[in-house]
């Protein structure tokens, strides 16, 4: 069968039976029929009838050709078309542009996967190589991470990114330390867990990557509601606007299946221990209630006015029972055990008060009674603070008085001050006062006999001078370095083997000792008289005073003994000789020799200036 070709736009224009398919006559305004022969140039592959063009049915065919087109036809299969609605059957689409399609039962396979490097620091503009061709980027990091932003694709451009890795990595929202065309629009952070999956589109009109889907663990408070499976009307939500700016809290729900308790409901609650709780209102409760540590803003209050069988911490229970709260009455409290009875906080020495009222037939007061005999009784202030102090009042100019029935001894452990003259017979101590620290006495006391078991009264280190003659203001006692000297020193050098001095202050009275040997001593220039110098304290500026002094070394002819003396006012020891028949006069240095031994030990008593 030969093809027909007729030329459409001719009216009239006969069938042509002979012209070429490939012709130079063939253009847009012709239409062929039937089938093209090889002869006809009909498959341009093969001039054999089996490649023929072949056009078979009831409906004619046109082929519209606008340029020049190179057509392969596959050896069977029917043709798909533009517009016609028809089935792709494993077909493979090499950078497709899908626009409303509808995907049925049918498997996608995504191509073009990459695994970037290991994350080892935040990423800003994220541009892993293969980006720009990948669909899937397979990141991971070696801590949590962040990545501000993705390198920009085209509009409609979908990245599948996966965390396979082992710590969350973050993808920030708006961050500005990516370029704006790179960043996340994402209304808030996207954490990505490790093994989860966010599906990213670029947005090309707003120039912004956003979610497709998929995501981290982190979700918004207002995005995220429980709904019963079987009314979807019951819903529930959390309000997250009570913590506190950047802080996360953690909640832990108990190993136990019940019902959460609110704070605003009324709950029964069953089996409960409250510690360190505050306590308002009215309770309710019957049975035993065990109470470790309450504080009560309201009222206690039991059947009537009374509460039986009270359990406080670890203790057993209060044999007896408070009978009232408002009393006109004597209030009694008493323990049947070693444990005692605490009013207030229980103190390690378990103490027990009892208060009596004051009537005609008892005394006003507290009486404080120990728990075994000969075991003691103490008063102590106790406190969570370090140092407390503990104060013992009379009412008005009353008189505080200590064991006016006892007879043993009031002993003073510590160190006791007191700020008001001390009298016997005054503020009152009947018995004698034992004290093993210091007394310090603010003022003036009246004290008839003082009796110093420890052997010592203390001085302050400055003296407090008194002027009473019959007051002792001052006791002191040390050393002091005596030094060879003289007038006029020069070139006086001298070096000790024995240099020392000692001495007692009592009072304006100073006892001072010193004792010096040389084992160099030279001199050329020296001249005056020879002074011991360092005395601890000047002498009165009244009077010149006179010691005893024994020397060695020093050489005046008709002199056989040295005395000595203090100029008024004065620190130095001033050295002079005397004989037989010859008048005191002052012993000069240069009448101990130069490269002699020189030896001086004496006394002196004086007073301070």
């Amino acid at each position: 069968m030969t093809a027909v070709i007729t030329h459409s736009t001719v009216t009239g224009a006969p069938a042509d039976s002979t012209a070429l398919v490939d012709g130079v006559a063939w253009d847009a305004n012709h239409t062929i029929t039937g089938e093209v022969a090889p002869s006809q140039g009909g498959t341009g592959v093969a001039n054999n009838d089996s490649s023929t063009l072949t056009i078979s049915g009831s409906f004619g065919t046109t082929f519209t050709v606008t340029a020049t087109t190179s057509l392969t036809l596959p050896t069977t299969g029917t043709l798909a078309t533009l517009a016609g609605t028809e089935t792709f059957i494993n077909k493979t689409l090499t950078n497709p542009i899908i626009t409303g399609a509808t995907l049925g039962a049918a498997t996608i396979n995504i191509s073009g996967k990459i695994t970037p490097s290991q994350i080892t620091a935040d990423q800003d503009n994220y541009a892993p190589t293969g980006l720009s061709t990948a669909t899937v980027i397979r990141i991971s990091s070696d801590a949590a991470r962040n990545i501000t932003g993705l390198s920009a694709g085209t509009d409609g451009d979908i990245k599948i990114v996966e965390n396979v890795g082992s710590f969350s990595i973050t993808l920030k929202d708006e961050s500005a330390s990516s370029t704006a065309a790179n960043r996340f629009a994402l209304t808030s952070d996207q954490i990505l867990s490790p093994d989860s999956v966010v599906i990213l589109k670029y947005d090309g009109t707003s120039a912004r990557w956003r979610a497709a889907g998929g995501g981290g663990s982190t979700f918004l408070d207002s995005l995220f509601t429980l709904q019963d499976d079987g009314d979807t009307t019951k819903q529930a939500q959390f309000q997250l606007s009570g913590i506190t700016t950047a802080t996360t809290r953690t909640y832990t729900l108990p190993d136990v299946s019940d019902t959460l308790v609110t704070l605003g409901a009324t709950q029964e609650l069953d089996s409960k221990t409250l510690d360190s709780s505050v306590a308002k209102g009215t309770w309710t409760a019957s049975g035993t209630w065990t109470i470790p540590a309450v504080t009560l803003g309201g009222t206690v209050s039991g059947g009537g006015n009374q509460i039986n069988n009270v359990i406080i911490g670890n203790s057993t229970p209060l044999a007896g029972s408070f009978t009232s709260l408002a009393y006109s009455t004597t209030l009694t409290g008493t323990s049947t055990n070693a444990s005692a009875l605490a009013i207030g906080r229980q103190g390690a020495t378990d103490p027990v008060l009892k208060v009596n009222a004051a009537t005609s037939s008892v005394a006003t007061g507290i009486e404080i009674t120990g728990a075994a005999a000969a075991g003691g009784v103490n008063v102590a202030a106790i406190s969570s603070g370090t140092n407390e102090n503990l104060t013992v009042n009379a009412k008005g100019s009353g008189t505080i008085t200590l064991g006016n029935t006892s007879t043993g001894a009031i002993t003073l452990t510590r160190a006791t001050t007191m700020s008001a003259a001390l009298t016997y017979g005054g503020v009152t101590l009947s018995n004698a006062v034992t004290g093993t620290g210091n007394m310090v006495l603010a003022t003036a006391p009246t004290i008839s006999t003082i009796t110093l078991s420890g052997g010592q009264i203390g001085f302050p280190a400055s003296q407090s001078a008194s002027s009473d003659a019959n007051t002792l203001d001052d006791y002191e006692e040390g050393t002091w370095t005596p030094a060879i000297t003289c007038t006029t020193p020069g070139n006086l050098s001298v070096t000790y083997s024995i240099q020392s001095g000692f001495y007692t202050k009592v009072g304006r009275m100073v006892f001072a000792h010193y004792d010096v040997t040389t084992s160099a001593f030279t001199h050329t220039t020296a001249s005056g008289t020879f002074i011991i110098s360092g005395l601890p304290f000047s002498a009165t500026s009244s009077i010149t005073w006179r010691g005893l002094v024994r020397g060695g070394g020093w050489t005046k002819a008709g002199y056989t003994q040295l005395l000595s003396s203090i100029v008024s006012g004065g620190t130095n020891v001033t050295v002079a000789a005397t004989g037989s028949g010859s008048a005191a006069g002052g012993l000069a240095i240069t009448e101990c020799p130069s490269g002699t031994a020189q030896t001086y030990n004496g006394f002196i008593a004086y007073p301070d200036a």
